[in-house]
């Protein structure tokens, strides 16, 4: 038995009828669980990307899951405390915005947000909120890697809400074709946002922005003419972008 095994066994004790040794066991690192696949796959992911693009300086994250209804990434400076005091800053990716998209769609978005924290971090951003410009910086280290950006609502390569492309060719796309032919999978989906609720358009497959299927779904898109944030109502609706201090157009 390891000594943290042990620890965690002496902290368990005083729980334990008759002050019995406890059957509660720390899991094998190795266990081969749903928990473990899920959130392990990303990481392998992010590892890998980090060390092609980026030399392996970026921090380790701790990747998380979200279900929110803007931005197919969301990321936040020092979101988490380890108990011995250490941050670690989050990258969670946005499940329903994901679900149809394939292998290669979410590693690049994942290396999207390995830029995003790149940027943040050249410029020395103290700022712990998800929203943030994208500026020319941004732009030039996306071209780089073989992404190439496009702001949602103007098409230029800066902004806010801000989506992208795979470039054929690229370093992106010749790294991650060498990591799927090594056999790498995203094992586990969301299965919820996976019935035809959502579909992605021929033009956002890379950047996980969605659109509602014409079919099975009556509800009405609007967008916001000044940071491109999307929302899906009846059509009937009246919307507004509290950023913009806008309303929201149906489209």
């Amino acid at each position: 038995m390891s000594e943290q095994d042990r620890q965690f066994e002496e902290w368990l004790r005083p729980f334990s009828q008759e002050n019995r040794l406890s059957t509660v066991q720390p899991k094998n690192a190795d266990a081969d669980t749903p928990t473990q696949q899920a959130y392990a796959d990303p990481d392998t992911a992010y590892a890998f990307l980090n060390e092609r693009f980026f030399d392996g300086a970026l921090p380790n994250c701790v990747i998380t899951f979200n279900r929110r209804s803007d931005g197919a990434t969301m990321l936040r400076k020092d979101a988490f405390t380890r108990v011995d005091g250490v941050e670690a800053h989050e990258i969670s990716l946005n499940l329903p915005l994901l679900a149809q998209a394939d292998e290669r769609q979410v590693l690049a978005t994942i290396l999207c947000a390995q830029v995003s924290l790149w940027d943040r971090i050249k410029r020395g951003d103290k700022s712990g909120g998800a929203r943030a410009y994208h500026g020319l910086r941004w732009a030039r280290k996306m071209d780089e890697v073989g992404l190439t950006p496009i702001a949602r609502a103007t098409g230029k390569k800066t902004g806010y809400a801000m989506s992208f492309e795979i470039a054929p060719g690229g370093p992106f796309d010749l790294d991650c074709a060498e990591l799927l032919a090594s056999g790498f999978r995203l094992r586990w989906r969301d299965k919820a946002s996976a019935r035809g609720s959502f579909l992605l358009d021929e033009d956002a497959r890379a950047s996980g922005d969605v659109r509602t299927s014409p079919s099975g779904n009556t509800r009405t898109r609007f967008v916001c003419r000044g940071c491109g944030l999307k929302a899906w109502a009846r059509p009937t609706a009246q919307l507004a972008c509290r950023s913009c201090d806008l309303p929201l157009d149906a489209s």
